[in-house]
């Protein structure tokens, strides 16, 4: 039995939008990042483990960076022994302050 026929079409239809809500969070918060309104530290010191900012894929944060492209945003993750599926709720202390070490001018 796969595993969409164990919910109601209503759940169905509440869990994808709550999806939809979610990864539009994710790209206001990217947005927002890349224009600058919203900086690395501050990003990373959200701390509500429901924020869009913990839901991103570190690589994806900082890819929205102002002048950090896909292969420094991979390079700096290396560096620091950031996995590449890793995201932002999952990041420890010591890996944060060294991405903001790192990228924050």
């Amino acid at each position: 039995m796969s595993p969409s026929s164990t919910i109601t079409a209503e759940q169905r239809s509440a869990a994808l939008s709550k999806a939809r809500r979610v990864r539009d969070e994710m790209a206001q918060v990217r947005v927002r990042i890349s224009t600058g309104d919203l900086g690395l530290a501050e990003a990373l010191s959200e701390d509500d483990a429901t924020s869009a900012v913990n839901s991103l894929y570190v690589v994806k944060l900082l890819e929205s960076l102002p002048g950090v492209g896909k292969v420094h945003a991979r390079r700096v993750m290396s560096e620091i022994s950031i996995p590449p599926k890793r995201r932002v709720l999952g990041l420890d202390a010591r890996q944060r302050e060294a991405l903001i070490r790192e990228l924050v001018q």
